[in-house]
């Protein structure tokens, strides 16, 4: 008997496996951290607002945030960049060349931040 013969009259069978029962619980956001969400949600289209044009390329919308040092702190505002959709992405993928072009800054502090 040929393979494609012996296939059609044996099909293979999988055995189901059992789903897992077990409940996951949503883990609830703290108080701190939704205060945190809500005032970085209220500076980021503060700074959208103020610079509509893409600081990179100036000539299409700016639509995202990009954060020249990362997303940590309360003082993100001075680090915020306004860029399109394509200047992100050409950010996030080439990050000599945004270190060079300044949009995109050390995330180690400098002397001036310890103050």
């Amino acid at each position: 008997m040929c393979q494609l013969c012996w296939n059609s009259e044996n099909p293979v069978t999988f055995k189901k496996t059992p789903i897992n029962k077990k409940e996951y619980k949503i883990v609830r956001v703290s108080k701190v951290g939704k205060d945190r969400t809500k005032r970085y949600s209220k500076l980021r289209a503060l700074y959208l607002n103020k610079h509509q044009i893409c600081e990179v390329c100036n000539h299409k919308q700016a639509t995202e945030i990009h954060h020249k040092r990362g997303r940590d702190g309360d003082n993100l505002f001075n680090h915020f960049l306004a860029v399109c959709r394509d200047c992100h992405q050409m950010i996030e993928t080439n990050p000599h060349t945004a270190y060079k072009n300044g949009w995109t800054e050390s995330r180690l502090k400098n002397k001036e931040d310890e103050v």
